[in-house]
């Protein structure tokens, strides 16, 4: 019974890291993209 608990208990935090590391890695690659946009917005304000 206890090591069933404890299974279900992994495989939670498993999902959550999966979870995470999926929102983790959005997150980076909208940075990324924001950062892409404000240099090119920078290199405009310089070209006016």
């Amino acid at each position: 019974e206890k090591k069933h608990e404890k299974k279900e208990e992994k495989d939670k935090e498993k999902r959550k890291d999966k979870r995470n590391k999926k929102e983790k890695k959005r997150c980076e690659s909208k940075s990324k993209k924001e950062k892409k946009k404000g240099r090119k917005d920078m290199v405009d304000e310089r070209s006016l």
